[in-house]
């Protein structure tokens, strides 16, 4: 059609003559562009018009342009986002312990989900608390997560100068709204922290034994109790609080604690003595990785590995009992002290701590 429309109208009128002076071929150039400039605009509307309207297929489906995008829309991405929509229904709710009134619009979390998530098979959640208000991703765990089929998300402004009950409350609104959008397994829910977010991850799985699998805090813990200082280097108070007893009793029975530090972590001292006199005599599902050269910093994947590989093997395993048949790990059977904390923590291969369990792994 268009052809015939040029043949038809854009024939110019030439004067007397055979027409070919250069003068004249110009002119009817510039007359069969004037001419046909009309027709081409409308075909460039038609066209537009067109590819606006949905087909079936992946236009059907794409979201409109500037529309703000959920994290289902980006499964393959990571970064800061907002998470839309509703607050997550939230079961066995503490309000005491932590405030969950979040404002999602107000709110960034920073998530990612690996490339191997189709959405058919359920993973397992990381969520990370900080001691700073920002965090994303350490570079070396992202193809962890890949590894171990773990989503992974932080939430912002949840640092050492927020009050505690904000801080678990993000934790759980992160859960449970991954939860409400992706396909996960309630069982493989771990929480970890650096620092004071460590402390945090902690207190976590205490207020939400149901929700939370395992613990992985680095360079820092908690423990429902006061416990003897020995290795401690400061004497400011640090890691009891006072929980609920049977919260309590529920995270000894559902959750698995992985605590993270080094020799050269200035909370060395205090990690091990809440081990030795907390997780360890009261039977926890505890152990201590003592990362040699460690100071008071992120961990690095291959530990975080190791840690999680122990949680994931003893969930099923060495639960504590009401009759515990392991040794205390403070007073070993056997005539080397391998599995003494205090003696290990010079520390050279990276920890082969005895469990609270009496299981050596």
């Amino acid at each position: 059609m268009t052809r015939q429309l040029v043949t038809r109208y854009a024939r110019p009128p030439l004067a007397s003559g055979d027409g070919s002076s250069p003068a004249l071929w110009r002119q009817g150039i510039r007359f069969r562009r004037e001419t046909c400039r009309p027709y081409l605009a409308c075909l460039a509307t038609l066209l537009a018009a067109a590819l606006a309207t949905p087909r079936c297929g992946r236009a059907a489906t794409a979201p409109p342009r500037g529309a703000a995008r959920t994290p289902a829309a980006q499964a393959t991405k990571e970064g800061l986002l907002t998470l839309t929509g509703k607050l997550p229904e939230i079961p066995d709710k503490v309000p005491q312990a932590a405030d969950y009134q979040v404002k999602l619009e107000d709110e960034k979390f920073y998530v990612c989900v690996p490339p191997n998530y189709r959405g058919t098979e359920p993973f397992g959640l990381l969520v990370f608390i900080h001691a700073a208000d920002e965090m994303g991703l350490p570079p070396d765990w992202k193809p962890l997560l890949a590894k171990r089929k773990l989503l992974y998300i932080a939430p912002q402004r949840v640092g050492n100068g927020h009050f505690n009950n904000r801080r678990v409350g993000m934790a759980i609104v992160a859960i449970c709204k991954m939860m409400e959008t992706y396909k996960i397994d309630p069982k493989r829910v771990y929480v970890t922290g650096l620092s004071g977010g460590a402390r945090i991850a902690c207190l976590t799985a205490f207020v939400h034994p149901n929700l939370v699998s395992g613990v992985l805090p680095m360079c820092g813990a908690e423990f429902p109790g006061a416990v003897p200082k020995k290795l401690a280097t400061r004497d400011d108070p640090y890691g009891a609080f006072q929980g609920d007893p049977k919260l309590v009793e529920k995270a000894k029975a559902n959750v698995g604690f992985a605590l993270i530090s080094g020799p050269k972590d200035f909370r060395h001292g205090n990690i091990l003595d809440i081990y030795n006199g907390g997780y360890a005599p009261q039977k926890y599902r505890a152990k201590v990785f003592d990362v040699p050269g460690m100071g008071h910093e992120m961990a690095p994947a291959r530990v975080l590995d190791m840690a999680l590989d122990w949680l994931e093997r003893g969930r099923d395993q060495g639960k504590p009992t009401k009759k515990a048949d392991g040794p205390k790990p403070e007073e070993p059977t056997a005539p080397k002290k391998k599995s003494e904390p205090a003696a290990e923590a010079k520390g050279h291969p990276l920890r082969t701590w005895t469990d609270s369990s009496g299981n050596r792994t």
